[in-house]
């Protein structure tokens, strides 16, 4: 037992130092918004309400409720402290090595062989995507459960009671609504019945053991009934008809060889492989990982009675990506380094039981776990932030389109304008006809104000083919800003005619109406938005401005504090009420507000000219200085904080 003690704090610590960087990254702007930072159910209380909601939601284009309800936890223990989410999936990735650890060395005996198992696992570079990506939460938390069930049916096999098997099914369960790819665990169980549990090896096992299986097979049927259904509802397997099923299978073989190539040399990773146009891939590739595939099969069957872990972790490793190796197509990816997160046991199995036939195991292990600690520690640190995260993906692959839309997003968000506009260009030159592409530079180029060549790459997107409700909002965002109106309003339109229920559209309608002075109309699309999203937070506060300009103060304060209600960081709620109680001489109140507005968003040029305003009012004449310093930092050409920074240095110098 002290052997495995130390065994598992030396994978904690090794694990530990080469993954602490993650407690200081952001989010990230792919699937983090979508996931947690722009979900208002996520950031709203734990309630019965948004817990229910989570066995229907369709978050991510998947049926993952106990996932979205780690991510409600999170944020009530951290907020938007990015760090806190990271370190929670962390925490998941340790746990994950060392039960992975104590099931193989309960299983086999062989304590070096699954700690070398173990340690493969946690210091993987292909890994690192699971564990330093919030998103993938789902994942690290399937994983755990996987890891469980492992555990609990070695448990049930020493002692066969109907309560122990309870436990098993409980366990996979629990995986399958954390990440339904654990559909194949079933499978696995079978394998680890031959190998290293030797099960078969009786008389009518065959039969026994299969039959053994059924309730957790009826629970797989039942939970990949359900995903399907999620997934073909939102359109998530659309490219099943773009890409024929010929290309989807010579994908996946090949995906399949090329994983195997990345679990030993583990470079040029990237959150993004595109899925190449057709012809998809060249013969002579698709021929080799034919080859690949068939030769170690056959090795594997071959040697099966000498060498009965190498069959287990091949086919371990060919079962546990089925689900996601892309044959039913969801996403434009080819493939992803999260897939193999589960997989890439089975390929460790094969390499830890095979080098045990070495005199100099120990070194031989020694040496591969530092290496590979190396490259995962670098690895982690293109996780930082979108910007570090997509310019090593740009880096990986100059064609990947995927990686420079979403960088120029997170520059244009940074208000590092020009440097977006250059990656949109080098984009554009390799792909003229992309939708997102085009619509970015639309909305780069409105922000430097030239409007007349911004027009010209929305009227590009708006001619294009198959335009998905998303980027319609989005040429309807870009065409609003640069003034084209009336062209945003049949954008948003073309929007709802594929979505009727499309929440953010209908606020930008009622936006749109609100600036035009059709207060009815408005108020009418926000309170629609509301319907369909109870917890549509912008809606809200759009009601509450409405309600200001009617004079109508009670009720706004209403609509304002609900907006808070459902989420606290929404800035722009904190400063209508930092006016509503700057106007009613509440000051203290008002500055509450104003200095939680200025928290949530430093760049709340504003937020800082009104409690500047207050606060020389009050006597504070250098921290009101500070605040009309900061509004004209934000926004150089704001007149009134000009004013007010002379009034208040003249007061100062009285």
């Amino acid at each position: 037992m002290a052997r495995e003690i130390r065994v598992s704090l030396f994978l904690i610590m090794i694990t530990l130092a080469v993954y602490y960087k993650v407690g200081t990254f952001d989010f990230i702007s792919f699937d983090d918004p979508e996931y947690v930072t722009q979900n208002n159910r996520i950031k709203s209380n734990l309630s019965w309400e948004n817990i229910k909601w989570t066995f229907t939601s369709k978050t991510g284009a998947n049926w993952h409720p106990l996932t979205l309800i780690s991510h409600m936890i999170d944020w009530q223990l951290y907020g938007k402290n990015a760090g806190g989410h990271h370190l929670t999936n962390l925490i998941f990735h340790i746990a994950n090595a060392l039960l992975l650890f104590f099931a193989l060395n309960k299983m086999t005996g062989k304590i070096w062989e699954a700690a070398f198992v173990a340690f493969l696992f946690s210091l993987h570079p292909t890994h690192v995507e699971s564990v330093a990506w919030i998103s993938e939460r789902k994942d690290v938390l399937s994983t755990f459960f996987f890891m469980l069930t492992l555990l609990s049916y070695i448990r049930y096999i020493k002692k066969p009671l109907l309560s122990s098997y309870f436990i098993v099914l409980l366990f996979f369960s629990l995986g399958l609504m954390a990440k339904p790819m654990l559909v194949t665990l079933p499978f696995v169980l079978l394998l680890l019945d031959y190998w290293p549990l030797n099960r078969f090896s009786k008389k009518g096992a065959t039969l026994n053991l299969i039959l053994e299986k059924i309730p957790l097979f009826i629970v797989t049927i039942i939970v990949s009934i359900i995903t399907f259904i999620v997934q073909h509802t939102i359109g998530a397997t659309a490219l099943s008809s773009v890409y024929s099923i010929k290309i989807r299978i010579a994908n996946a073989i090949v995906a399949y060889s090329i994983y195997i190539f990345k679990a030993f040399f583990p470079y040029s990773l990237s959150v993004f492989y595109p899925y190449p146009d057709p012809p998809m891939r060249q013969t002579f590739l698709l021929t080799i990982s034919i080859l690949i595939i068939i030769t170690i099969s056959y090795a594997a069957i071959r040697t099966s009675k000498k060498f009965p872990y190498f069959i287990t972790g091949w086919l371990f490793y060919l079962g546990t990506l089925v689900p996601v190796i892309g044959i039913i197509q969801v996403g434009s990816q080819s493939m992803a380094d999260r897939y193999t997160y589960i997989p890439f046991i089975g390929i460790f199995i094969i390499v830890a039981w095979g080098l045990s036939q070495f005199t100099y195991k120990k070194i031989i292990f020694s040496i591969i776990i530092i290496v590979f600690s190396i490259l995962t520690w670098r690895q982690v640190s293109y996780w930082e932030n979108s910007q570090t995260l997509f310019k090593h993906s740009v880096d990986v692959d100059e064609k990947n389109i995927m990686a420079y839309n979403n960088l120029s997003a997170a520059l244009i968000k940074d208000k590092k304008i020009d440097e977006a506009i250059e990656y949109l260009n080098k984009a554009i030159k390799i792909k003229p006809k992309n939708i997102d592409t085009n619509v970015n530079l639309c909305l780069a180029l409105g922000k430097q104000n030239k409007s007349s060549e911004a027009i010209i790459y929305c009227y590009r997107a708006m001619k294009m083919k198959n335009i998905p409700k998303e980027t319609h909002n989005s040429i309807g965002n870009a065409l609003e800003q640069l003034g084209h109106v009336n062209e945003a309003i049949k954008e948003y339109y073309k929007a709802l005619k594929l979505n009727p229920d499309y929440a953010g559209v209908i606020n930008n309608l009622g936006s749109i109406f609100a600036k035009q002075g059709d207060i009815n109309r408005a108020m009418t699309y926000f309170k629609d938005t509301i319907k369909i999203d109870p917890n549509f937070v912008e809606a809200y506060n759009n009601i509450g401005n409405i309600l200001c300009q009617e004079n109508k103060i009670p009720e706004a304060i209403i609509y304002y504090n609900k907006a808070l209600e459902i989420d606290n960081d929404y800035a722009d709620a904190h400063y209508n009420l930092g006016n509503i109680f700057r106007d009613k001489g509440d000051y203290n109140k008002a500055i509450i507000h104003f200095k939680d507005a200025i928290r949530i968003k430093p760049e709340h040029n504003e937020a800082h000219n009104n409690l500047g305003i207050i606060l020389a009012q009050q006597g504070y004449i250098k921290d009101a200085i500070y605040h009309f310093k900061e509004a004209i930092k934000i926004k150089p050409e704001f007149k009134d904080a000009y004013n007010n920074l002379n009034l208040a240095t003249g007061m100062l110098t009285k």
